[in-house]
């Protein structure tokens, strides 16, 4: 019987989530989530979906992210990343080119230190229910 190591990504990836939505309840959100495929969590409220991204470096899945913003804009009103790249990362010029990309698409991009705040101001304004 052969034993499957987990990829130490995918846990990963499964705290952040779990960091990601213990910010949301925190906040007082109404959210679906977290889900195993697609956009990991619905803001109910906002029509807003949110994808936690816990990679600390560039790579591909870095540069999958307009990918993922995109192929979901279709279904959600606004596709947020959260992501928990350290600092100084996000002054590359390569951070930057997808931070724009994401944006001319509708998207959106919060570092994790920001994400409460953020989430705060969201409260502040008016509801766009999800559907």
């Amino acid at each position: 019987m052969s034993h499957k190591k987990k990829n130490p990504r995918n846990t990963s990836g499964m705290i952040f989530e779990s960091i990601v939505c213990d910010v949301l309840r925190k906040c007082e959100m109404r959210f679906d989530g977290p889900k195993s495929k697609g956009i990991d969590f619905k803001l109910l409220d906002f029509g807003i979906g949110i994808d936690a991204k816990g990679q600390i470096g560039e790579g591909t899945d870095f540069e999958g992210w307009p990918l993922k913003v995109w192929k979901h804009s279709k279904e959600i009103k606004k596709v947020v990343i959260v992501n928990r790249l350290p600092y100084n990362y996000l002054k590359r010029r390569s951070y930057l080119d997808i931070k724009k990309m994401i944006h001319e698409l509708g998207g959106e991009i919060v570092h994790i230190d920001d994400f409460k705040n953020w989430l705060l101001e969201l409260k502040g304004r008016e509801p766009e229910p999800f559907f």
